[in-house]
């Protein structure tokens, strides 16, 4: 089972101060709030949200602890996200059952954020 995100952050190491710094934070954060909802909480990884992001993984560093620091920015941030765990899967979701879960799931989270419908 995966370890739940805490959400006390550390603090940042650095606070993002120029305005480039403050675009770089904010592309993180993106790019973590999409991997959560595809690869969920144990397939986030720093080197996986530098690739997203496009920015060299030391960048990361140089604002979060790790990727803790970074739900907990999220949760601070108030961006919604869910976690989906399957103690019968591995990445991924190969039984059909847990497949239609994720995918009812999804539908309803992104019809409350974009304003479509979800079937019941």
């Amino acid at each position: 089972m995966a370890k739940p995100a805490t959400d006390k952050r550390t603090g940042p190491r650095k606070p993002p101060t120029q305005a480039r710094s403050r675009a770089r934070v904010e592309n993180i954060l993106k790019a973590a709030g999409a991997l959560l909802g595809e690869a969920g909480y144990d397939g986030l990884s720093t080197n996986l949200i530098a690739e997203r992001a496009a920015v060299p993984v030391g960048s990361i560093y140089q604002f979060f602890q790790g990727k803790d620091d970074i739900v907990a920015a999220l949760v601070e941030a108030g961006i919604d996200h869910e976690y989906m765990l399957f103690p019968d899967e591995g990445h991924g979701f190969a039984k059909p059952d847990n497949r239609m879960v994720f995918y009812t799931a999804a539908e309803k989270f992104l019809a409350r954020h974009l304003g479509g419908r979800a079937e019941d």
